[in-house]
């Protein structure tokens, strides 16, 4: 019994070997069309033998392919059947042998498959729930290849094209083609919306189908476009435009399409299969806006909320839907109306809430950007959204619908924000300085508790002085960890603090030197007469040092040798000459008369600051602008003083600094400047590169010594003939005057040939 067993186990390991050692596969064969084909897809088989039912699915694509049946059916398989399904879309194959006539194929084709080949692509797929069994009805291991349809390389095709546009351009939307190869005649007929577009004619005309012809038709408005070729020459477009097609565009959308009845044929007079995609136009989307705008507002107020509007163009219509909450917001009426839509009208409507605004004239069309109107509304209290509700449409002139983007709006309660704000103050070191700390809208006021961090290093705190009244009994207490002053007061009801605008206290420093700055530390709290915390804006301040400039710097007209000629020292003005372009410098720099006969003329100072290298400090970077007099040694000073000229500035960064003369190129220091105790040195005569750029930023007027470059008397930058012209304008005159490039108080030859000419293409290197 146990060798009977054995014997059957062995017997049936080796049929399954035999059964899985010639594995049945079936595949759907891959191949290529022309729109319109009648094609055949084979079904392949191999190792297909005892075969006793066949089922199979095949997944297609009926917008690529329409099945038409089965053909050239193998007889094995003979009654075979096939049927289009859907959900999911497939070919249902089924066949059952009738025993004992079994299919045994072998291998080789079973069936082909036939369908009209649509165009575009699509795979041919086993589905889920394919089954092959054998004689016994048992199923067998099957390995399935999928397969696929696509278009022949050689596919010819016309296509329009997609354009966007703006109500009344003109515009050109492309008809294209490929594989237009000894094409004989052509017919097409484009079907559009006559209210969108108005036709004007064909241009850019293929030159292969010169002559071809293009009129409008009706019912439906469409477009013929035909051409027949002059025998032997026909057309030969590989890929390319056949023709334009150009209208006026009114706004809207409008598809652009082919109709049945087109038709291309080849040289012969045979009609060629040809794929046709269709184009369309429509409105450009971004370009048109209308948006409400926000606002905050005391209870009570009357308040005007903007409906501004961008790119209205050719509109003829106007219906806007606006939700608001009538709790919130009391609709008065619209205010500063566009004249362009005058005469439009609102109206209060319930469920849902909103105002209705409604405006329309044909004839009178208008393109407009800008605020259309105000509405007007009381404000309740509390907060509403002004919202464009559904309905919302502004039309063209032809009454059709432009896409607008909408934007909402809002009203909310005006939160008063009181404002405490500590003054930032420049004194030298070892001085007692008295530091400001002012307020605004500081009304209603119950208590205060401020703390204000500082560096004991620099700053020893003496006190507060000059306390406001309304406040009267703040104390002030120096704590530690970290280092602040902490000031507290409480009003005496009902004696409230109510300062519109003012000073609260100074605060009395000894400024050490280093870093003085005072800021507001957490814990700062303002509360009313009720003792609700108010909210408050509190900005930051300090003390520093002031920064001296001392720079030199040599003028090239008045220099004769070793230093610069004072002779226009009796005609220099009492005030600045800056105030004009390209300067516009606002200083009020004077004096009661020039303090001595050093003094050469008037120089402005000014600093830029970067975190980056000279090149970046452009006109952008501008901290600080000072004018002063320039000596005959070069040195630049206060005019009142003559000290280094002070700047009351904090600089972080690195810091430039630029000399400007009303007749001489400007220029700036390449180096960023060093400070030595509160002053800024640096000598620009020395050397060419102590100023910043090349070539030439300034002249070598004697050996090793240098100057900045004579003769830009119309003030723009560089030296060149309009300076000459600017001389010649003024040539034989007298007194401080811009041609004067010398500075000897008389323009003559030597400022045109000495100081201006010599000097042409020279200009400035200051950076814009």
């Amino acid at each position: 019994m146990k060798n009977k067993l054995l014997l059957s186990l062995i017997i049936s390991v080796f049929c399954f070997g035999l059964v899985f050692g010639q594995t049945t596969s079936i595949s759907i064969g891959s191949i290529t069309a022309n729109p319109g084909d009648e094609i055949n897809i084979p079904i392949d088989v191999s190792n297909f033998t005892d075969i006793g039912a066949i089922t199979l699915y095949i997944g297609y694509d009926p917008a690529v392919l329409s099945f038409q049946g089965l053909n050239n059916i193998d007889p094995q398989v003979s009654g075979i059947s096939g049927n289009a399904m859907s959900n999911p879309d497939q070919i249902g194959l089924v066949w059952t042998a009738s025993p004992p006539n079994y299919a045994n194929i072998g291998s080789g084709k079973m069936l082909d498959m036939t369908f009209t080949y649509i165009g575009g692509s699509c795979d041919l797929t086993f589905n889920a729930g394919c089954e092959i069994t054998n004689s016994g009805l048992i199923p067998i291991p099957v390995n399935y290849t999928d397969g696929s349809v696509g278009p022949a390389s050689q596919s010819i095709t016309a296509t329009i094209g997609s354009v966007t546009a703006s109500p009344g351009d003109e515009v050109l939307i492309p008809v294209d083609v490929t594989g237009f190869l000894d094409v004989g005649a052509i017919t097409l007929y484009i079907e559009y919306d006559e209210a969108v577009l108005s036709f004007v004619g064909i241009e850019s005309i293929n030159p292969d189908v010169t002559g071809i012809l293009a009129y409008t038709m009706t019912d439906p408005s469409r477009i013929g476009i035909v051409w027949a070729a002059n025998p032997p020459t026909y057309a030969n477009i590989a890929s390319g435009k056949l023709v334009d097609l150009k209208f006026v565009y009114n706004g809207g959308n409008s598809d652009l399409t082919f109709s049945e009845d087109c038709e291309i044929s080849d040289s012969g007079a045979i009609p060629l299969y040809v794929e046709y995609f269709n184009g369309d136009i429509s409105q450009t989307i971004t370009s048109i806006t209308a948006q409400l705008g926000n606002v905050a507002a005391t209870i009570g107020q009357e308040i005007l909320v903007p409906l501004d509007v961008a790119n209205f163009t050719d509109v003829a219509a106007i219906t806007f839907y606006i939700g608001y909450d009538p709790s919130v917001l009391s609709f008065v009426g619209l205010e500063n109306i566009a004249t362009e839509v005058a005469g439009i009208s609102a109206n209060v409507m319930t469920s849902p809430d909103q105002i209705s605004i409604a405006w329309s004239d044909v004839l009178n069309a208008f393109n407009y950007t800008g605020k259309l109107l105000d509405l007007k509304f009381v404000y309740n209290g509390g907060n509403s959204d002004l919202v464009f509700n559904p309905g919302c449409d502004v039309s063209n002139s032809v009454l059709i619908s432009l896409p607008v983007t909408y934007y909402d709006g809002s009203v909310s309660l005006a939160v008063e924000t009181f404002t405490i704000n500590i003054d930032t103050v420049f004194t030298d070191i070892g001085t007692e300085v008295l530091v400001s700390v002012n307020t605004t809208d500081f009304a209603d006021i119950g208590a205060m508790t401020l703390f204000i961090g500082f560096d004991p290093s620099a700053l020893s705190f003496i006190g507060l002085e000059n306390v406001n009244s309304e406040i009267a009994g703040s104390s002030a207490n120096v704590m530690s960890g970290p280092y602040r002053i902490g000031i507290g007061w409480d009003a005496s009801p009902p004696n409230l603090a109510n300062i519109a605008s003012g000073k609260l206290f100074d605060l009395k420093f000894v400024f050490n030197g280093g870093d003085g700055n005072l800021t507001f530390l957490a814990g700062c709290e303002l509360s009313n007469s009720n003792l609700a915390i108010v909210p408050v804006n509190l900005i930051d301040g300090g003390v520093f040092p002031p920064l001296y400039v001392n720079f030199n710097a040599f003028l090239e007209g008045p220099f004769n040798g070793s230093a610069m000629n004072v002779i226009l020292n009796s005609e220099l003005p009492l005030s600045q000459p800056f105030n004009v372009a390209p300067w516009d410098y606002p200083g009020t720099e004077s004096v009661s008369s020039i303090p001595n006969l050093n003094v050469v003329d008037w120089i402005l100072i000014e600093l830029r600051e970067t975190p980056f290298d000279a090149a970046t400090a452009t006109d952008q970077t501008v901290i600080a602008r000072r004018a002063g007099f320039i000596l005959d040694d070069g040195t630049i000073v206060d005019p009142e003083s003559l000290n280094p000229i002070r700047f009351e500035v904090v600089v972080s960064h690195n810091l430039f600094g630029i000399i400007w003369h009303r007749n001489h190129l400007g220029i700036m220091s390449s180096q960023p400047l060093s400070v030595v105790t509160g002053v800024l040195s640096y000598n620009f005569t020395t050397s060419e590169d102590k100023a910043y750029g090349q070539p030439n930023p300034q002249k070598e007027v004697a050996p090793g010594v240098w100057a900045m470059i004579a003769g830009d008397g119309n003030k723009d930058g560089k030296v060149d003939a309009a300076d000459k012209s600017m001389w010649s304008s003024s040539a034989g005159q007298s007194g401080y005057l811009q041609g004067d490039y010398n500075m000897d108080t008389q323009i003559n030859n030597c400022d045109k040939n000495e100081s201006c000419s010599l000097n042409f293409g020279n200009q400035t290197r200051v950076p814009e």
